[in-house]
């Protein structure tokens, strides 16, 4: 017969005595206690020995025992716990068989299984016994596992699993920001770097910085002169390619080459020469006194029209139709024979003399014509001779001699400059070394009175020239389109001549890739030229830059850099 249950308030550590009762008990039956029936359990002690020692003794085993295990066996430990929690929720008995007679929980603590199994005393922890209230005459011994106290167990022991993650991860911190001892570097050690003391002190120091944000288009203008660096440097890439291309260094002979110094500053600038005494800086102002020229009158500055309307171009003229212009024609001239018949009216002027001609020869002499029509035909053709010497006679005195008809065009041309100022045009020509072209060149230029010079080289040819805007227009149409480059009839005139005279002459030269191409045109502030000064010859470009002179030597530079031989 199982014992009678006790009284539900008292706890079984109370009552110590009914404890022992219990074991001597199921000693006597079995002979052996209950868990150690269990194969797992095989090596542990008998419950003969286990009496014989004090409960403190057996705390401190497993406390020592525990303490012993080494860190990799807490996750051995832990899966076991693990699976005796999945063991006891399979196998919980509910409350019908809880409630069922002792035979029933006699039968139970004989099997092999169950929540009446003992743990291992090594995997208990220091943890009060407690008594299965389910069977409450039944004392549970000081190692028996019920559901609470594997929970209790699992949670100290996943507690302390916890604990020492932390205190691991902890200590790894402490190694990576600790400074290295000075002791594990040897200053025989090339690779050790004293910079390291002053790096562990400013990580030390660090403190947090405040968030700085970058001003709005910080980065938009530095990505502008990021560009514009870019821009710039392909620029000059491009400058020195050309000017490599174009030769621009030729002449390496040193002599050839001009160096252009830098004039010595003067001692004193021309605009303060009339404040100074002796025309230095260290001399005295001369502010006040009769010689000083600081006075109470302003003097204004002269005003001076600008370009855009000394030189306007001119109004271009309204085009009128044929017949507009026979109508304007028509008006004009009987407006002119208006006046002449109001004046010989007022008697301010004869009246002409009829016109007589062979259509109207009877309407005008009738009588005289029937009877001597003979004499009247010589009269008629007389008046139409004088009439036509009287004409013929007008004109020639009407019209201008060479040296009026000369300076009329040179009136002209110097008011034409005065009012659209100074034109100029350069052009390249590859062969001009037909004497046709040549004469062309040199005379057109006279004509129009155009001031410039023609260079010959021999990698190129160029043609200079300066004038007014009508002149440079007419002269520009010549070079551009009057003149046939490419033709070299005038040497097989040349080769004809000297074949007649017996001269051995030498092979055409060939023109067909012959151009003339104008490089440059605008306007100057100053003629370069002060006349035409015609052909001239240079073998080399310090010679060509000598011919142009000082304020055109750019113009070769030019021609030379747009060549790109």
């Amino acid at each position: 017969m199982p014992p009678a249950p006790s009284d539900s308030r008292k706890h079984p550590r109370d009552d110590d005595n009914g404890h022992r009762d219990a074991l001597k008990k199921r000693k006597s039956s079995d002979g052996v206690i209950p868990s150690l029936k269990n194969p797992s359990n095989r090596g542990q002690t008998s419950i003969g020995t286990s009496t014989e020692r004090s409960r403190a003794e057996q705390i401190a085993e497993s406390r020592a025992r525990i303490a012993a295990l080494a860190p990799s066996k807490l996750k051995d430990i832990e899966s076991r716990i693990a699976a005796a929690k999945a063991n006891l929720a399979a196998k919980t008995p509910t409350r019908e068989q809880s409630q069922a007679p002792a035979k029933a929980d006699d039968d139970s603590s004989k099997a092999r299984g169950g929540l009446a199994i003992n743990v291992h005393p090594s995997l208990l922890a220091d943890l009060p016994t407690s008594i299965d209230r389910r069977n409450r005459g039944h004392v549970a011994p000081k190692f028996s596992t019920t559901l609470a106290n594997i929970n209790r167990q699992s949670e100290v022991v996943a507690r302390e699993l916890q604990n020492r993650k932390k205190e691991k991860e902890k200590e790894k911190k402490l190694e990576l920001l600790s400074k290295p001892l000075e002791t594990d570097f040897s200053k025989d050690n090339p690779y050790y770097d004293p910079k390291l003391d002053v790096a562990y002190s400013v990580q030390k120091d660090r403190k947090t910085r405040p968030i700085v944000f970058n001003p709005h288009g910080k980065y938009i203008e530095k990505a502008k002169a990021d560009r514009a660096a870019a821009k710039m440097e392909e620029l000059k890439r491009k400058i020195e390619e050309r000017a490599r291309k174009a030769g621009l260094e030729e002449d390496l002979d040193v002599g050839d080459r001009e160096i252009l110094l830098r004039p010595e500053p003067p001692q004193c600038e021309w605009w303060d020469e009339d404040y100074l005494a002796n025309k230095s800086y260290d001399a005295e102002f001369k502010l006040d006194g009769d010689e000083t020229k600081i006075t109470l009158y302003i003097q204004n500055p002269v005003p001076i029209p600008p370009p855009s309307t000394t030189h306007a171009p001119p109004a271009r003229p309204v085009m009128m139709t044929a017949k507009e212009m026979a109508k304007a024609r028509r008006l004009r001239r009987a407006e002119e024979q208006k006046d002449k018949r109001g004046k010989v009216l007022l008697g301010l002027m004869p009246p002409d003399p009829p016109k007589i001609k062979l259509a109207n020869l009877m309407k005008v002499l009738t009588s005289e014509a029937v009877r001597d029509p003979t004499a009247v035909e010589r009269r008629v053709r007389r008046e139409i001779d004088i009439r036509k010497n009287k004409h013929e006679q007008d004109n020639e005195a009407r019209k201008l001699t060479k040296e009026e008809k000369h300076a009329k065009d040179s009136e002209k041309r110097a008011a034409d400059i005065a009012k659209t100022g100074i034109h100029c045009c350069l052009f390249r020509i590859a062969n001009l070394s037909n004497p046709s072209h040549r004469f062309k060149v040199l005379k057109n230029a006279q004509q129009l009175e155009l001031s410039g010079i023609v260079i010959l080289h021999p990698r190129t040819n160029i043609v200079i020239v300066e004038g007014g805007l009508q002149a440079i227009k007419r002269y520009k149409r010549l070079m551009t389109v009057r003149i046939d480059w490419t033709d070299n009839g005038q040497n097989s005139i040349m080769r004809q001549s000297d074949s007649k005279a017996g001269v051995a002459s030498s092979e055409l030269e060939d023109l067909s890739g012959n151009t003339c191409e104008l490089i440059w045109e605008g306007e100057l502030r100053t003629s370069n030229f002060k006349k035409w000064i015609g052909i001239r010859e240079a073998s080399n470009d310090a010679a060509a830059r000598q011919w142009l002179g000082k304020g055109a030597e750019n113009f070769w530079r030019l021609a030379v850099r747009s060549d790109g031989t």
